[in-house]
């Protein structure tokens, strides 16, 4: 069932005047509403949002500043900011610890975290997340990398009895 709405005339909230509609939206489409760039867009906007999923199983032992994973957020404009979540899938023996960190192109650490496990001999599948912000990316293409440190094995998008490990990540640019 289709309803309608019919109204003639608006009144202003302080009832000191009234707003005609006569017709007002007849003919438009999206083709005749201006298109909002990013040069006009006040500071704190959101310019674009990339989302990433990795399921690339990695499994080694004693890491060392290994490359997890590599996320490229095209057009960052000048004078804005990226702000960054990754979600983290990995698995922790009983004992060890492992830092998680996320660099920019110039090797710059934007974000780190680190897990450690106190030996209740169990395996155990952590929430992990690393929040991060680039306050000065360059003007173009970003690249962002995972990496990560482990003293004992390095477990990333690991498959267990629960099913494959993905992690994920968002990249958010602001308007400066």
């Amino acid at each position: 069932m289709t309803s309608k709405l019919k109204i003639d005339t608006l009144e202003t909230l302080d009832g000191t005047g009234t707003i005609a509609l006569n017709n007002q939206l007849s003919g438009m489409t999206t083709d005749s509403l201006p298109t909002l760039t990013a040069a006009e867009m006040p500071a704190g906007s959101v310019v674009q949002v990339q989302t990433f999923t990795s399921s690339t199983n990695i499994n080694t032992p004693l890491a060392s500043s290994t490359v997890l994973w590599n996320m490229v957020l095209p057009l960052v404009g000048g004078g804005n900011k990226v702000n960054g979540i990754v979600n983290i899938s990995t698995l922790m023996e009983h004992t060890g610890s492992k830092h998680f960190w996320v660099e920019d192109a110039a090797g710059a650490v934007l974000g780190a975290m680190k897990i450690k496990s106190a030996g209740q001999a169990n395996w155990r599948m952590p929430a992990t997340s690393l929040i991060f912000t680039d306050a000065s990316p360059v003007t173009g293409s970003n690249t962002y990398t995972l990496k990560a440190t482990s003293n004992i094995h390095l477990y990333f998008n690991y498959p267990t009895d629960y099913g494959n490990g993905v992690s994920s990540a968002q990249l958010t640019e602001i308007k400066g």
